[in-house]
């Protein structure tokens, strides 16, 4: 997990990925057709653009979220959480040496939970479910790849830059995942 100390809130979020990348990609020795879904649960921005939630942590001595302020938090437009995750997942395929381009295998990611709330710290979590499938259908390869980041204060643009943390730690979990003996070999089935 990701700490960021800066902050921020408020109208619609410009959140975009960029790579934290130190060296190249290497040359690629695999390629899949990479598909991104957007699979949230309705409570946690389903198919819109609400990517979290403000709440605040007064009303009493108790520690946590005790009344919800009901503001929503939202990005620039729905397909914000499906372009990011596609350009993390990209770069996470690029620097495990594998290319995107049409065709079979398929690499299916479902986006499960992209979202933040926090009563004073706030924490953005991703989630995605990737899915290696074959020509005839059959999932060959799965790997449940996360992304977190925090912010302690909300002024300026943190949450972007919680967001862009977020995205950084899943595609660093994803590389991961694509460079395993098991993706590379499922990859050449």
């Amino acid at each position: 997990m990701v700490v960021v100390l800066v902050a921020g809130c408020g109208g619609r979020l410009g959140i975009d990925y960029r790579s934290t990348a130190t060296v190249p990609p290497p040359p690629p020795t695999a390629s899949v057709l990479l598909q991104v879904r957007n699979a949230r649960n309705v409570m946690h921005g389903g198919q819109t653009e609400q990517v979290g939630l403000i709440y605040s942590s007064w009303g009493g001595t108790n520690p946590g979220p005790r009344n919800y302020s009901g503001r929503p938090v939202n990005a620039a437009d729905a397909d914000v959480v499906t372009g990011t995750v596609r350009d993390a997942t990209a770069d996470a395929l690029a620097h495990a040496g594998v290319s995107i381009r049409s065709g079979s295998p398929t690499l299916i990611a479902s986006v499960r939970e992209y979202w933040m709330d926090g009563p004073n710290v706030k924490r953005a979590t991703i989630v995605v479910a990737y899915d290696l499938v074959d020509a005839a259908g059959r999932v060959v390869w799965h790997h449940d790849a996360h992304g977190q980041a925090s912010v302690v204060m909300t002024v300026g643009n943190g949450l972007v830059k919680m967001f862009r943390a977020a995205l950084v730690d899943l595609a660093a979990d994803a590389c991961n995942a694509f460079s395993s003996p098991e993706f590379r070999a499922a990859v050449r089935r």
